[in-house]
Order: structure tokens, then C-alpha cells, then sequence
């Protein structure tokens, strides 16, 4: 015991030489812990500006209330545009048209054939046929991009360009 009570008198000047160095240490900690503490006190002061934890409470309240109405009307979106896709599906989306002379010496191309497709492929195709006695009008059916009956050229045409993508 006697010899470690004479290395720390011998050595004393060491000693209080480190304590000073942890207490410089400890120092510089604690300057950096205040200043971070009067940032966060500046921020939480502007926060909380004007209101008391009731009005904070109040506000949550609403943002909550207004995030569970956002989530129904998000849903009735859902609901709606799945609707719409469906209904677009038996809308006529796809059309082909060829305009053409019926007759050779007719001039003008007043002859037309015109396919009408949902998005399904089904639809019509109809064909107008001037001729100098008057105007014909013809329609197919079309189901999945067929058609059972035969179609001229002008109508096959039409229907092709309908069933481009």
C-alpha cells in the first residue's frame, strides 16, 4: 500500500495533469450538449408557437379524421375508374375506315367502308355503296375480330386497320 501511495505522490503532477484534461474534455461536452439543447428548445418553441397541448391534440384529431376520409374517397376512386374501365371496354374504340369508287368512272370516292370496334374486337363493319341510282348501306357483325359472313376487299381493309394496335 505504502508503494502505490509514493508512485501517485511521485507522479501527482500526471495525475491532476489528466483530471485537468477530463475536465477539459467534459467542458467541450458539455458546450456541445447546450448548444444542441438551445437548437431543439428554438424548434420545439416554434412548433409549439401559439398553441397549447389541447389545440396540438385538436389538430391531430383533424389530420387523422381528414386521412381516414382520404382513404374512403380513395377507394370509392378505386371503385369508379374500375367501373369506368369495364364500361370503356363495350365503348367503340377502334375504327377503320377505306373510302373507295364503287363504280369505275364514278369519281369522288363516295363508296365507304367503316369498321366500328369496342375493346373486345367486337363491333360492326358497314359498307355505304354509292351508285348512280342511290346510296347502300351494308353492316357485318364482327365478334373477336371475325366476321362469319364473307367482307369485300374495302371491308377487310376497314377491319384490319380497326384491329391495328
Amino acid at each position: 500500500m505504502d508503494r502505490i501511495i509514493n508512485i501517485l505522490i511521485n507522479n501527482i503532477h500526471y495525475i491532476v495533469l489528466a483530471l485537468f484534461v477530463l475536465i477539459l474534455i467534459n467542458f467541450f461536452v458539455l458546450v456541445v450538449v447546450l448548444v444542441k439543447h438551445s437548437k431543439l428548445k428554438k424548434k420545439y418553441e416554434a412548433f409549439m408557437k401559439g398553441n397549447d397541448g389541447e389545440t396540438l391534440e385538436e389538430i391531430l384529431k383533424k389530420v387523422v379524421a381528414d386521412n381516414k376520409k382520404v382513404k374512403v374517397q380513395e377507394k370509392n376512386n378505386i371503385e369508379a375508374i374500375t367501373t369506368m374501365k369495364e364500361q370503356v371496354q363495350s365503348c367503340y374504340q377502334r375504327m377503320g375506315l377505306i373510302k373507295y369508287d364503287s363504280f369505275r368512272g364514278m369519281a369522288g370516292q363516295l363508296s365507304f367502308a367503316l369498321a366500328l370496334l369496342n375493346g373486345e374486337k367486337s363491333g360492326f363493319v358497314m359498307n355505304c355503296v354509292h351508285t348512280q341510282d342511290g346510296c347502300y348501306t351494308y353492316t357485318k357483325l364482327v365478334v373477336d375480330g371475325k366476321c362469319d359472313v364473307v367482307l369485300s376487299e374495302e371491308e377487310k381493309d376497314a377491319l384490319e386497320i380497326a384491329l391495328m394496335d
